[in-house]
């Protein structure tokens, strides 16, 4: 069985469900996943199994050599989390007693040059011919153009800014299709931008051209939100819909939520 692990329960869920619908395959059988509180794969059937990095140290615990996994992939490992990086120690020591097990560490910006330093000292100890080196595979990406616009003076209040910025947006961007992002700092900060943006929307219906604006949908997104509440972020928007996603940094990486057109970032995170 091949393990990927994510920093983040919401990426472990959706990069599964992806596969599956790829695949068209049920979920739960041949490709699956495990996070705290809810496993969704079947022992003996499941071939690739999607797990948060904590689940995966929980494994270990209870068999350190991981006998049910041939690949393992640590996905997003440059947030060097507190678990990504017990793994990785596990993981070196785990390697010099299996020579069987390959092991994938993906990242967009970590230092390649100095993990494959760190694991070569491992691959040293080895006595087996038949152990794979260790090598680093680049994979080009590309870039999409983007326009960066900054406030002209400082403001105040940053959650009120970024509200107002955000109806700005919404208003005289009509004719640009995107949804938003407004990216904040914890969830207290996410729940009162979601509440000023729900009042002041109800607001805008009394506005004269209001039956030309879209309707906005907003949504918050943060760690302790239950599941099938962040799923609704990756849910397509109805015609003549706008989607505003408020969310703490839980974000910024591993996960990709299409059709952002815009980013509202306070720079404090």
């Amino acid at each position: 069985m091949i393990c990927v692990t994510e920093p983040r329960r919401i990426a472990a869920v959706n990069l599964a469900k992806r596969m599956s619908e790829e695949k068209s395959i049920v979920m739960g059988q041949e490709i699956g996943y495990a996070i705290r509180f809810e496993d969704c794969y079947t022992p003996n059937v499941t071939q690739i199994k999607f797990v948060t990095d904590g689940l995966l140290i929980r494994e270990m615990m209870q068999n350190p050599l991981l006998p049910q996994y041939s690949v393992i992939i640590l996905d997003e490992v440059h947030e060097r989390n507190v678990n990504t990086d017990i793994i990785l120690g596990l993981l070196k020591k785990v390697m010099k007693k299996r020579d069987d097990l390959k092991l994938i560490v993906c990242s967009a910006t970590v230092d390649a040059e100095e993990l494959k330093l760190y694991f070569d000292e491992g691959e040293k100890n080895k006595k087996s011919a038949n152990c794979l080196p260790t090598c680093i595979l680049s994979v080009e990406g590309r870039y999409y153009p983007i326009e960066i616009s900054y406030l002209s003076e400082a403001c105040d209040n940053y959650i009120n800014t970024s509200v107002t910025t955000a109806l700005a947006i919404h208003m005289t961007q009509e004719d640009k299709d995107g949804d938003i992002l407004i990216f904040l700092t914890g969830q207290d900060e996410v729940d009162s931008v979601c509440s000023m943006l729900i009042e002041r929307a109800n607001d805008l219906k009394s506005f004269k051209n209001a039956r030309y604006l879209k309707k906005l949908w907003v949504l918050p997104l943060y760690g302790s939100l239950p599941m099938h509440e962040q799923l609704k972020v990756f849910e397509t928007t109805q015609r003549n819909t706008r989607k505003i996603i408020v969310a703490t940094n839980i974000a910024e990486t591993s996960l990709t939520i299409s059709g952002i057109g815009f980013v509202i970032d306070s720079g404090f995170m």
